[in-house]
């Protein structure tokens, strides 16, 4: 008999506002299930419904169901959706994979609706559970068995060039949006920066090769995809790869982005990727202050920053920077070297974007310990990281609002498509340009009206699921009736 899973990806906050990505991390895993010959549901919570899935369920009572979560508002949706599976379905067990998973696997287990835990790539380690082998056997799967943790580790990293994406399983028409879509062609990265999931996982960098790229983005160019967002942490690792790819991109007329370190930048390369089509480059600069950045371990310097707005300038690609605030031993006097940083860069490329986030202590990061020595006391269940925001401060920071503001203050100023706003948000958006020029970051009707439209945005999206959980427990009970009068 062949072996049935459903695998679910939760929906985002403001996933409506947001480039569509297809869920490539359920999509790997189910590819991976395909080879062992395993049917494979997949249903993205950010278009499909609880109903879809719990109907879904319902039906085929597969063994086991997993979840693709991150830290942050996705907890929230992936509760929801596993709830409403506990009380419909009871005989499937919930299998909860991803980075927040990976990163805090004992609290996420104990939550009372998650069986099982993967650790780390979910490809291997799935569908050798779906295969039903013995669970202690499964490098990577954390589960409870007579009151003890039984913690299998991390599950091996998955080589790319063992998976396609199997566009079958899903409507690819609703990650393509005027041709814009996201591709990820590799996972991990060789560098450790202090505050990333890199740094826990030390995951080695692995991609596809130029060769099962182009086949990959052949599927994506045929449903009308023009325009590509490489979701890669590191894209331009393999600079061979790179290479072969830049004539590819220049005759499909692709344009395209991509994150690329300032370290890595040159004049040269710069000319090359915009002759190939590249519109957008994304640096993660994080600091202005050298002591940070010599603390985060990113190997730059500021002036590697400065020189990539000149090189952007001059050859014409748009650059996007993320910087952050809140690092642990940060000092007033370091947040204004980075606040006069950016607008330094912004001097010099007035065409280039940039957002200021809230730096986040994740367990197992170099940088907790030093959070937690400042204060810094994170949730204890898993339902409590779920209103992690990179533009909410914890409440360990003693300038956490003036942080909010800054954060906030910088994605009306730093955003090319915000400078578009009319009406009210017009008015918003100027104060936050005089809050900006005077670096004046106190209390602040931005953050007010940011407030409102986001408890607004929450409850309808709440509203909404609790209405689709009352659909669905009707539509059971009708399912249950029906079955019986056959």
């Amino acid at each position: 008999m062949t072996k049935h899973t459903i695998l679910i990806y939760p929906d985002l906050a403001y996933s409506e506002f947001q480039r569509p990505a297809p869920p490539y991390s359920v999509l790997f895993i189910a590819n991976a299930l395909q080879k062992a010959g395993v049917d494979v549901e997949i249903f993205d919570l950010r278009h499909d419904t609880i109903d879809d899935v719990v109907h879904a369920a319902a039906k085929s009572t597969p063994d086991y169901i997993g979840l693709s979560v991150m830290t942050g508002p996705q907890i929230r949706n992936a509760l929801e959706v596993t709830k409403a599976l506990r009380q419909n379905v009871p005989e499937s067990k919930l299998v909860w994979g991803g980075i927040h998973p990976t990163i805090l696997p004992l609290q996420t287990l104990h939550h009372p609706d998650v069986d099982l835990v993967i650790q780390g790539d979910g490809e291997r380690a799935y569908t050798q559970l779906v295969q039903n082998m013995a669970w202690k056997r499964i490098q990577g799967l954390v589960f409870k068995q007579k009151n003890r943790i039984h913690n299998g580790g991390l599950a091996p990293h998955t080589d790319m060039s063992t998976v396609t994406v199997p566009w079958e399983l899903v409507d690819p028409r609703r990650y393509i949006t005027r041709g814009r879509t996201s591709a990820l062609t590799s996972r991990g990265c060789p560098y450790r920066c202090t505050f990333c999931y890199n740094a826990i996982l030390r995951q080695p960098w692995r991609g596809w090769n130029a060769q099962q790229c182009q086949r990959e983005l052949d599927h994506l160019i045929a449903l009308g995809a023009d325009d590509i967002l490489f979701f890669d942490d590191a894209f331009f690792t393999n600079k061979a790869r790179v290479r072969k790819l830049l004539p590819y991109f220049h005759k499909e007329g692709l344009a395209w982005t991509a994150e690329l370190r300032v370290d890595q930048l040159t004049s040269s390369l710069a000319r090359d990727v915009k002759r190939a089509g590249c519109k957008c480059l994304f640096f993660g600069a994080e600091s202005g202050s050298p002591r940070l950045l010599q603390l985060l371990n990113k190997k730059i310097t500021v002036h590697q920053l400065v020189r990539s707005s000149k090189i952007t300038k001059s050859v014409g690609v748009r650059a996007d920077y993320s910087w952050m605030v809140g690092i642990p031993t940060e000092t007033p006097e370091d947040r204004r070297v980075t606040i006069a940083t950016i607008k330094g860069m912004h001097r010099i490329n007035p065409e280039a974007e940039f957002v200021i986030k809230i730096f986040t202590p994740y367990p197992g990061t170099p940088l907790f310990e030093m959070a937690l020595k400042e204060g810094a006391r994170l949730p204890q269940s898993l339902t409590g990281w779920s209103g992690f925001s990179r533009y909410r401060g914890l409440s360990y920071l003693r300038d956490r609002r003036q942080l909010e503001t800054l954060a906030l203050t910088s994605a009306l100023v730093g955003r090319q498509m915000i400078h578009t706003l009319r009406g009210p948000l017009a008015v918003v958006r100027a104060f936050a340009q005089f809050r900006w020029q005077h670096e004046a970051f106190g209390l602040s009707i931005e953050s007010f009206v940011f407030n409102i439209v986001s408890s607004f945005l929450e409850g309808r999206r709440r509203s909404f699921r609790g209405s689709t959980r009352s659909r669905t427990k009707s539509l059971l009970t009708q399912e249950s009736e029906e079955t019986f009068a056959r």
